[in-house]
């Protein structure tokens, strides 16, 4: 008798062998260390956004109070420059240039489906696109 048959029923499969098992408890394994790692890795990503946040607030002190608290959580409103919008929600992922001359019009594509249209500068308008999937 297979001593690994009560196993293999248990999880109603008949056909497992003991390097089936291995394999898929290395993989169950892998999956977990990269959850984990992937976790702590956001979480410390999450720490350095605030305190950059915090820090470009000290070095700009004339700021409107709207401002200040949109950026401090990570937030967007309309009419915020470019250096505002990077402070609140970092870099885009790309951007997409619309018109060059005379007035600059482009699209700043984020990682969380945040598209930002930016005009001479200007947050202008911006929207989430729901395809996106987001692990933050």
């Amino acid at each position: 008798m297979n001593i690994y048959l009560p196993l293999a029923l248990a999880v109603e499969f008949k056909d497992f062998t003991l390097i089936d098992i291995m394999g898929y408890g290395i993989a169950a394994t892998f999956f977990v260390l990269f959850a984990l790692y992937y976790n702590k890795k956001t979480k410390g990503d999450n720490l350095g956004m605030v305190r950059r946040r915090e820090e470009y607030i000290k070095e700009h002190p004339d700021l409107s109070p709207e401002y200040n608290e949109a950026i401090l959580s990570g937030k967007i409103i309309n009419g915020m420059n470019e250096e505002h919008l990077v402070a609140s929600i970092g870099h885009p992922k790309r951007t997409q240039i619309l018109t060059v001359e005379p007035a600059r019009s482009e699209v700043w594509i984020y990682r969380n489906g945040v598209y930002a249209h930016m005009h001479m500068g200007i947050l202008q308008k911006w929207k989430i696109h729901h395809k996106f999937i987001s692990f933050s």
